[in-house]
Formats: structure tokens, sequence, C-alpha cells
């Protein structure tokens, strides 16, 4: 049915049987997109409150209601799992981390085969946090974090995640060398949440000052949105900074900017402090033109409760992200539609063959939702195996 209909209008009647005679009962319509959605979705299950047990990264199949591991916790003693990053839409290249003794780095897998990378080097804050793949699929760009958790009793937003200090490198995966530009690694600054440009030849990060005693002045932590000339030839970045979004000008802060894979729009998150959105209730869904900077928010997808975690489809129809707005506690997938005339319509939830029941009993929150173009077919016992090897190191290089 939707695929006979495509770019139309579909006209549904719900009708009602009275005695022996059926009527009318209510109408309504469904606007069927011309453009196809990716096949899959990537996403991460976790309670909320970032605890540990019981999670794993999972894909679901649009076309049906499937869902398959692509690795559980289970299998390296309850570890984290985390930050899982495809290259453009490509089930067959990613990247995730862990955090566990027995198993502690980075799962690098290409073509079902996976290697174990450790990506922290001694000039490093940790391990590769936020991460994005260079269009050409040589270099992926990534933050390092000293990271904390904060509870509160007195907000309506219990919890908060931030940094204490942070940078950005550009990790060349084919010489396996960690590749140093200072103007994205600053000691005066943090630097966090990087992505390239289609084209390869932008990066684009978010920025803050430090904050002195932030763990007392979290309120504080603003972050801008900054851009910088790429050279894909040899991983370099260039010497002068743009800022696009000035958060002390504005009076906000932005986190996890992601541009369309045809260069039309800019999507980022926008909070009054802090950039981890999911503990954010003030958490919304912005666009920002790249060429002007004029900021305009998505009216037509946010709500009162957190946006975020968002994700282009390959064809820049689509947009995935995640939002509270259902039941105030579990971030859960949401899709939007967008029109070459780039407007945004109205969102609607992942379907489920039961959604009532589903999202009724379902304790599992859905986190960083990513459109893959295919499924991801890699065995999580080859991955534990790997995890549990010494690994390749990385070369730091100035």
């Amino acid at each position: 049915m939707l695929s006979n209909n495509m770019g139309k209008q579909l006209e549904f009647t719900i009708m009602s049987k009275d005695g022996t005679i059926w009527r009318a009962y209510n109408s309504f319509t469904m606007n069927i997109a011309s453009e196809p959605i990716d096949s899959h979705l990537a996403y991460r299950l976790i309670v909320p409150g970032e605890q540990w047990h019981h999670m794993g990264i999972y894909q679901r199949d649009l076309t049906t209601f499937e869902q398959s591991p692509i690795y559980e916790n289970h299998l390296t003693n309850y570890n984290c799992v985390n930050c899982h990053t495809f290259h453009s839409r490509n089930p067959e290249k990613m990247i995730f981390h862990m955090r566990a003794k027995e198993a502690n780095g980075t799962a690098l897998i290409e073509k079902g085969k996976v290697r174990k990378v450790n990506t922290k080097t001694d000039e490093m804050l940790s391990n590769l946090v936020y991460s994005y793949w260079h269009p050409e699929g040589r270099y992926l760009v990534a933050s390092t974090n000293t990271i904390y958790q904060s509870y509160f009793y007195h907000s309506a937003d219990r919890m908060e995640v931030y940094d204490v200090a942070s940078d950005v490198v550009v990790w060349d995966t084919e010489n396996n060398v960690i590749i140093d530009n200072k103007i994205i690694a600053s000691p005066d600054k943090m630097e966090t949440f990087p992505t390239f440009s289609p084209d390869g030849r932008r990066l684009y990060y978010c920025v803050a000052e430090n904050v002195e005693n932030i763990h007392k002045n979290i309120d504080k932590l603003r972050y801008s949105l900054c851009a910088v000339d790429f050279d894909p030839e040899t991983g370099r970045t260039g010497t002068e900074i743009d800022t696009l979004f000035n958060a002390q000008k504005e009076g906000g802060s932005i986190s996890m900017p992601r541009i369309s894979p045809d260069g039309q729009h800019l999507v980022v998150n926008i909070m009054k402090w802090g950039n981890f959105s999911t503990y954010h209730s003030d958490s919304d869904l912005y666009t920002i033109d790249i060429e002007t900077g004029e900021l305009r928010a998505i009216d037509t997808i946010n709500s009162n409760e957190s946006e975020g975690s968002h994700s282009w489809s390959t064809n820049s129809s689509w947009l995935v992200f995640s939002s509270r707005r259902e039941d105030r506690l579990f971030t859960q997938p949401h899709f939007t539609y967008v029109d070459s005339e780039g407007r945004f319509h109205k969102p609607f939830v992942l379907p489920q063959r039961n959604p009532l029941k589903f999202y009724r009993d379902n304790f599992y929150a859905f986190n960083l939702p990513e459109l893959i173009s295919g499924k991801v077919n890699v065995n999580p016992r080859d991955i534990a195996t790997e995890m549990a090897t010494d690994g390749i190191d990385l070369r730091y290089e100035k």
C-alpha cells in the first residue's frame, strides 16, 4: 500500500456497525512520502541513569518489526558499550567503544571483520568518545574527554553528564595514527562533538571556555559552534576558526551538529547550558544556516521534553531523533520527513507491532538512534573474542 501510493495522500475511514448497518465513525488522511527511508535503524538500549548492566547495541529492520543485536554486553561481563558510529550510514563499517577491565578499547568493524584498537595514547585525555567518520572513510574525528556525572535532588532534570576537560583529535585509521591538531585541542578550551561537512573539507565542532570550579558552576558551561577547514590529504586542519553560534552572545549552549548528506541542512541541539541533551528537558532541535548563521527552531518537531541525538537518512529526506515526549522518562526514536522545500513534518515514534503494550512495558531507553542503509552482519561473539586480545596501539603524531 505504501509503495503504490508514494507521493500521494491516502484517506482512511473507520466504520462502526450499528445492528446490521455499517456507519462511518471517523476519517483521517495520511501523507505518503515520495522518498524512502533507510532500511535499518541502529541504537543502544540502556536503563535510564547510565546503568551499565544488561545493555547492548541493536538494529531494527524498518521494513518489519525484527530487532537483532549487534552486540550485547553480557558477552564481556556486563561492561559499558557506547558511542557507536557508522561511516556514511554504511552497515559494513562502524566503531563502538567498551569500558571494562577485560575488554577496554574500541571495536573497529569492517565487512564483518573485527579489530580491537587501543585509541588512548599517553598524550590524550581518554580513549576516543564522540566520533564521526570522514566521508572518504580514512579518517575519523573524535573527542577525548574527562567526563563526570552529577545527580540533583532539587531539579526536574535529575542528572547531568559533563566534561571537565576535552579535546578533538583526528584518527588516521589506515596508518594507525592519532593526528594532533592544536587548534582543536586548546588547553584553555573544551572541544567536543565533532562532525565533517559532506564534502569532507570542513570540520565542525562544539567549544566552551573552561569553567572555574565547574562542579559548582555547571550552569555556566556553554558551548559555541565553530568550524575550521580540513585537508583530506594530510588529516590536518586550517589555522582560522569560524564561529557560527556564539554561546556567550546567544545565551544558550549547543551540541551535536549534524549536516544532511546533501549539505542543505545543519541541525543542532540547543539548551540553556551544558551539552548532554538527553538530560535537559529544555533541549530542542534547531537549524543553522551555514552561510548566514541564521538560527531557527524546528517547531514542528520540538516538544516540552528533551529532543536530541539526531541522525540523517542517506537521501537527506528523513531525520531520526530521540525524545522523551511520550512518558518523560525513556528516550524513544522519532522520525520526521523533510520535504524538498526544507520543511520538517509532524514526527512519529518508532512503530511497533503492538505500540501501546510495547512502550508501556519497555524499561529501556533508546540511545543514539542512527539510520543505516542495511543490516550489520557481524557475529557478536567474534567481537567479544577480539576485544579480549591486546589489540592495536596507536601512534600519536604532532
